[in-house]
Formats: C-alpha cells, sequence, structure tokens
C-alpha cells in the first residue's frame, strides 16, 4: 500500500463528553441509580420480548434486583482505588459469579448512557474529516486508518449510523469491522478496523462461543433528544430483560466486556488480528489514553510490533500530558514524541 497507515490508539478521555471516565465513575453510577428509580418505575407484569425466553419473573422485580446490585457495585468500588481494579481483583481471585455480575452492571449502565447522553460529537468531526465521498459518490472510510479502542463504549457505533444511515448497531459493526464480532472469518484486510481490546458494551455472547459476539438491537437514530420519555422506559424495560439474562442462575449468556487481562478466545482473537493489521502503521494518534500498568503488556505487544512507526502524537491535557509521554517512552523509545494538548477535536496529522 502505497499511502502512509494511521492508527488511533483510543481511551476513556475520547468520550468523557458523553461518558465518565473511571475517576467519574462513582458519581456516574449513583445518579443513573437515582435516575432509574425516581422516573423510570416498572410495572410488576411480564416481559413481552418474542426473540427472548419466557422470562420468570416480572419487569418490576428485574429492576429490583438491577438496582439493588447497581448499590452493591457503588459500595465496593468505594473500597478500591478504581473499577477496573475491583473487577482484576475479583478475575485473580477466581470469582467469576461476581466478575460477570461487575460486568453486566457496567454494560447496562453504559449502554443507557449513550443511548440518553448521545455521542461526544468528537467522533461525529472526525468521521466528517476522513471520511471518503461527494454528492455523487457513495461514502467510504479511509483504507489507511486502524483504530485502537480501550474503551467499551459505542461512540464510533452511534456517529458512523448518522453518515451511513444504518440504524442497528449490527449493520454499522460490520462496516467499521469492529471486533470482536460475530463472524470473524469474514473481514477484509487492509481496510479500516476498530479493535475493541477490552470488548464491547450492548453485546452478548455465550460462555461456550464467547469469540462470537451478538449485538443488541436498538434504532441507533433515537438517541438523546430524539428519544421520548416513553421510548426511554422501552429502552430501560429491555435493559432490564438484558440484565436478568447475564446473570441469572445458570445462564450461558453473557456481557460482551472482556477485559484485555482476561484468558479466552475472543481476547485471543481481537490482540492476535489487532496486531497484525497495525503492524505497518507509519504515524500513531493516542488520544485520552494514559497507558495503565493494568494494559502494558498487549500495549508493549502491539506498538512494539510497528516496525515501521515514525513520529507518535499524543492528545491529552496539558497537566497530564508530561507522565503519559514518559510512560509511552518506556515502550517506544526510539519514536519521536509530539504533544497535543488542545483536546476539542480529534486529531489529524499534517501528514494525513
Amino acid at each position: 500500500m502505497d499511502k502512509n497507515i494511521f492508527t488511533y490508539l483510543i481511551g476513556a478521555g475520547a468520550s468523557i463528553q458523553s461518558i465518565p471516565t473511571v475517576a467519574g465513575f462513582k458519581g456516574g453510577l449513583e445518579d443513573f441509580h437515582d435516575n432509574l428509580r425516581i422516573k423510570y418505575s416498572l410495572a410488576d407484569e411480564p416481559f413481552s420480548y418474542k426473540n427472548f425466553p419466557k422470562i420468570a419473573v416480572s419487569k418490576k422485580e428485574a429492576m429490583d434486583v438491577f438496582l439493588a446490585d447497581l448499590t452493591w457495585l457503588f459500595n465496593e468500588i468505594q473500597n478500591h482505588s478504581s473499577i477496573d481494579t475491583y473487577a482484576r481483583i475479583l478475575y485473580l481471585t477466581k470469582n467469576e459469579y461476581l466478575l460477570r455480575k461487575l460486568k453486566a452492571v457496567i454494560d447496562i449502565y453504559l449502554t443507557a448512557t449513550q443511548l440518553f447522553n448521545g455521542i461526544d460529537l468528537r467522533y461525529e468531526t472526525f468521521l466528517a474529516t476522513i471520511l471518503n465521498g461527494s454528492a455523487t459518490e457513495d461514502i467510504e472510510l479511509p483504507k489507511n486508518i486502524r483504530i485502537l479502542s480501550w474503551n467499551y463504549d459505542f461512540q464510533f457505533e452511534l456517529a458512523c449510523s448518522m453518515f451511513f444511515r444504518k440504524n442497528t448497531i449490527e449493520e454499522i459493526a460490520k462496516i467499521l469491522q469492529t471486533f470482536p464480532n460475530l463472524n470473524y472469518e469474514n473481514y477484509f484486510r487492509d481496510r479500516f478496523f476498530i479493535f475493541k481490546l477490552n470488548g464491547t458494551t450492548s453485546g452478548y455472547s455465550s460462555d461456550s462461543k464467547q469469540s462470537e459476539v451478538n449485538r443488541l438491537e436498538f434504532d441507533t437514530s433515537k438517541i438523546k433528544d430524539n428519544l421520548k420519555e416513553d421510548e426511554k422506559k422501552h429502552v430501560v424495560e429491555f435493559l432490564m430483560l438484558c440484565y436478568h439474562l447475564f446473570t441469572q442462575e445458570g445462564t450461558q449468556t453473557t456481557s460482551t466486556i472482556n477485559y484485555a487481562w482476561e484468558d479466552n478466545d475472543s481476547n485471543d482473537i481481537t490482540r492476535n488480528t489487532a496486531k497484525q493489521e497495525t503492524a505497518d502503521t507509519n504515524f500513531l494518534v493516542v488520544i485520552g489514553y494514559s497507558f495503565p500498568t493494568f494494559n502494558r503488556n498487549v500495549d508493549k505487544s502491539i506498538l512494539k510490533n510497528m516496525k515501521y512507526l515514525r513520529k507518535v502524537y499524543i492528545q491529552i491535557p496539558e497537566k497530564d500530558i508530561d507522565g503519559v509521554i514518559q510512560r509511552f517512552k518506556t515502550i517506544r523509545p526510539d519514536v519521536a514524541v509530539v504533544p497535543i494538548t488542545a483536546t476539542d477535536e480529534f486529531f489529524v496529522p499534517f501528514e494525513y
């Protein structure tokens, strides 16, 4: 390929206008709990979704369980430095039940938050900048950009749906070539990709086939102000059903959040494909990411494999920039780093 290859490495700061970062997670959970309890009380009647098996609990019972578990998680993370630290403790102590519950709570919280709050508008601006097309040509994603995301949100999918006029996350994930996904074999090499290194919210898989990710069905054109109050309540009902399916006794259905330090097929496929498809990167743009210790092994594996890397742009607020550059340099001391401290838009390199 003649064009330079650009890889974006995305962290929580890239979605901060829509979703709390790790530091704001506790407050976000508390606000979400209060909002659900006050505005969206559910009836004590059965669920009725034809695509799901008969559910033994009522809507109200499912909501009560979720609110109790939301309170449990909020209380637990008061005793730990972050929710990620608590998740890691549960994994190392082999507490599979609580780790499953933690992921399910996060998944429901972040899915609802994005549908109700909408997108961080910087994603929209970024896509408007890089997409190819004209009044007489179809829109195309650039073939020389790859995305490595440590976020399990679906901000890219929501932003992309506006341009491609597709209204389900499943359709958009196929266009974006998002990993993890349902079918790993049918993808195009040397194209635009998004690799979600911690898995993704708004999905579900089977314990026996974690590498096969299905996406929940939402109308992506109906977010934020386009969602009426009765539609928001319908979203809440559906998410309570999903939570019950994720956490009920004996369930084989699980959230598709997969921390990169977990050992499973889904992570292996995503990491290995990401490593392969970003190996020819010439320019790396890091946005809102601090290179935390938990992620170090995966970061090293992928970044050290970029044999043709010439320059790195790190975009992060000025107060944090020196520490982030220092941590990056422990992985790739051989590459020139350019700090970008303006964060109003996602940076696009001059070389693009």
